[in-house]
């Protein structure tokens, strides 16, 4: 009943939708709709007007009763309106097989693209005709002429806000559904099946995700039900009944060596009946990072195979994967409620590592029993516990000790002073002779911390912190009476340092803003000749004047963090790096009230990707040459939402610096280089030289500016910029009614095509 009840919800907002937004349906636009005819222009010319629609809604009509035959598309966004609908009752059908692809990309069949606000219902299909695909898979099929990769039917990469509901799928080629980089998405009464054979069918996949509801589905198919990748957050997923299939994974984690984190899991209310697997948690052994905070909770196997799994050495190849001193580390996973029946005597399997050993394993009346011979549950619940006593013991292999900031006395009540308890658990952290020592900050607990500094060498050469707790400082400038007040936290000269977690570092920086003189305000968290750093799912909120600061470092890390503090807040830069090289910062938020990422003199081999930039001065290559000779290269900013800066005067380079797939939202300003940077606007000199800007790219960037000038290049009138380049780059003003966005140029050198505005003294 409840079902139905949902059911008919759903069925009137859809009503609701038909009446308010403006429609553009594809038969208008020449689809023809008998299974046979291409229908693909069609489809793309209603989804151009659909997307460029300025009301308050447009909705794209897949109409009833006709079948599309559609090859390879992708529906690109940002749109013009922020609710974009999809109704889909009818059938849109794929290419019967490889033979009849004309793509060359053979991962994606359907695909939107940076679209915020899609909603997509109407109880249609979208039927990807895999059969051709799977009879010459490798997987089963390996020979000449066979496919590792087949195409994914339906993938969002990038749009927030998503919603679909009512929807069936059949026979994906490869995985059915696919979340990349979106947040806040709602997937409900989704009916999808693919026989247990096919290959790699798998349900739906999550990746890069927040926010993620799955519910009320059915998932049939020929691998994972629902798989959850890498930098997944808060993540919930019930009442879903899957069979066949491989179940619910979290994994394949850390293939590669990478530092991994999923955080925030929940499956609730999931039936599995005859799948190879139940719940399942999967980590190679070459992977680093966390997996915490996963809960399953009251579910039922039917004759599944091998119902609950942790398998930090898992292997696709088995016996070919060499052994490693890293691991995953998975905590707090809790199992509670679950009954059922297992075609395995092995019904529960914690394979964990003697390196990094799980911890925080919960098993709470658990009641599997065997399907085929039905042994003893008293037997089965007393090997669990024996194995479970084994694999959360701290330091077992003596590889990893454990230094739990509470143990040393830390109270934690946002008050009491726990700076010198923080200091002598690092001290013995940083001394202790285990390969892998971990300083433990535990949750649900505030860390009132005066300024402390980390220092090392350590003896280590891998130090962990697991941050779970938050941190905050004094909330007076009275309580810095007697430190140094340049900065609040520094780790300096420690090597491999990893700090990863889901707690909050707290500057309380109000307190320093009405005064924001640069020299006599604290930086709240600082790395010195930190090499091999790692900082990853912290929260850094309200700084004093700096976030984070990186100085003098090798080999660095940050991926995703929360950065934010009020748009008014002076020098509140997210991110400053200095004198640093091979820098990676990843799949962040960053709104503050100065630079999102700023990079100064002596730093080189800079990657940004994935981030979400605003409010603040967006990403700044500066200021440099304020004091003689700098030089900074290799800066590559790539899949960012952001307002980019680059500014510079002096004597020095500024090279090899590219900006790709940008997206600006209303940015000021959006594209800027600078030769006459004077931050104060008194005594700037007019010197005869500058910094040496050369090889700058600026491609597939789209956006909206507030200002009419979307493009300045103020070169220097004695040294010029030289091989700027920009391709594919569209901007246009929002806000300044009657005028048009056009680009300024002065001593620029370079070439540009498609590109508007146009800018005037480069090559077309």
């Amino acid at each position: 009943d409840s079902l139905s009840i949902s059911y008919a919800i759903c069925v009137v907002s859809l009503l609701t939708i038909c009446i308010s937004a403006k429609e553009f349906n594809v038969l208008s636009y020449g689809a023809s709709g008998n299974g046979i005819t291409d229908d693909s222009l069609a489809f793309m010319k209603a989804w151009k007007d659909t997307c460029s629609e300025a009301a308050s809604s447009a909705t794209l009509v897949i109409p009833k009763g006709k079948q599309f035959l559609v090859h390879p598309l992708i529906f690109t966004g940002p749109c013009k309106s922020g609710t974009i609908n999809v109704m889909l009752s009818g059938t849109i059908l794929a290419p019967n097989g490889p033979d009849q692809w004309n793509a060359s990309d053979l991962s994606t069949w359907l695909a939107f693209e940076g679209v915020t606000g899609l909603s997509i219902s109407g109880f249609g299909t979208i039927d990807g005709r895999g059969k051709g695909w799977w009879d010459r898979s490798c997987r089963y099929h390996p020979g000449q002429g066979c496919f590792t990769l087949a195409p994914t039917a339906l993938r969002f990469q990038n749009c927030n806000n998503l919603k679909m509901l009512n929807t069936n799928f059949h026979n994906s080629p490869q995985t059915h559904v696919l979340l990349l980089g979106c947040q806040n998405v709602e997937l409900g009464f989704l009916n999808i099946q693919s026989p247990g054979t096919s290959p790699n069918t798998d349900g739906i996949h999550i990746q890069f995700g927040r926010n993620v509801s799955i519910h009320n589905s059915q998932i049939a198919d020929g691998d994972d039900c629902i798989s959850i990748g890498d930098k997944t957050y808060d993540v919930k997923i019930n009442d879903i009944k899957c069979g066949p299939g491989h179940g619910v994974s979290i994994g394949s984690l850390g293939r590669d060596g990478e530092v991994v984190q999923v955080n925030n899991i929940k499956v609730k209310r999931v039936s599995f009946h005859g799948t190879t697997n139940g719940v399942r948690i999967k980590t190679w052994q070459t992977g680093r990072g966390l997996v915490q905070n996963v809960t399953f909770t009251n579910i039922n196997f039917t004759a599944v195979e091998n119902p609950i799994i942790i398998d930090q050495y898992y292997c696709d190849k088995p016996d070919s994967c060499k052994p490693t001193d890293t691991g995953v580390h998975i905590n707090d996973v809790r199992y509670s409620k679950l009954i059922g029946t297992s075609q395995t005597e092995v019904a529960i399997n914690l394979n964990c590592s003697n390196n990094v050993p799980c911890t925080g394993i919960t098993l709470d009346n658990v009641r599997l029993v065997s399907a085929t011979h039905q042994f003893n549950q008293l037997e089965l619940i007393f090997i669990v516990f024996i194995t479970i006593s084994y694999v959360l013991t701290p330091g077992a292999s003596g590889a990893t000790s454990l230094f739990n900031v509470v143990d040393y006395g830390a109270v934690g009540d946002g008050k009491t002073d726990d700076s010198a308890v923080f200091s002598k658990a690092w001290k013995a952290t940083c001394n202790a002779p285990s390969r892998k020592p971990v300083l433990i900050i535990p949750a649900t607990k505030i860390f009132l911390l005066k300024p402390v500094t980390f220092s090392g060498p350590c003896k280590s050469t891998s130090i962990h912190v697991l941050m779970s707790g938050n941190i905050v400082a004094p909330n007076s400038k009275m309580a810095w009476k007697g430190f140094h007040i340049n900065r609040w936290l520094a780790f300096t000269h420690v090597n491999g340092l990893t700090i990863i977690g889901y707690g909050t570092i707290n500057g309380r920086g109000a307190a320093w803003w009405s005064q924001p003189c640069l020299h006599k305000v604290p930086q709240a968290l600082t790395f010195y000749r930190c090499n091999g750093l790692v900082l990853k799912g912290i929260r850094h909120i309200n700084s004093q004047r700096n976030q984070i600061t990186v100085s003098n470092c090798k080999d660095v890390t940050f991926s995703n963090l929360h950065i934010s503090a009020p748009k008014t807040s002076p020098n509140t830069d997210g991110v400053d790096i200095a004198s640093s090289s091979h820098v990676r910062i990843l799949n962040s938020f960053i709104g503050t009230g100065d630079d999102c990422i700023a990079i100064s003199s002596g730093s080189s081999h800079i990657n940004i990707t994935g981030i979400a930039c605003g409010p603040g001065h967006g990403i700044s290559t500066g200021a440099l040459g304020a004091y003689g000779e700098d030089t900074v290269e290799e800066v590559h900013v790539r899949n960012c939402t952001l307002k980019g800066t680059m500014t510079g005067g002096g004597v020095g380079n500024a090279r090899r610096i590219s900006f790709e797939k940008i997206r600006f939202i209303r940015a000021d300003s959006p594209i800027i280089i600078d030769q006459y940077y004077c931050p104060s606007r008194v005594n700037c000199k007019n010197e005869t030289s500058g910094i040496r800007i050369s090889d700058v790219s600026y491609r597939s960037i789209i956006g909206t500016s507030t200002t009419d000038k979307v493009i300045n290049l103020s070169c220097d009138q004695n040294v010029g910029c030289t091989n700027i380049q920009f391709n594919y780059v569209y901007i246009t003003s929002t806000d300044v009614p009657g005028k048009k966005a056009y680009a300024f140029s002065f001593n620029a050198h370079g070439n540009y095509t498609h590109t508007s505005p146009v800018v005037k003294g480069l090559k077309a």
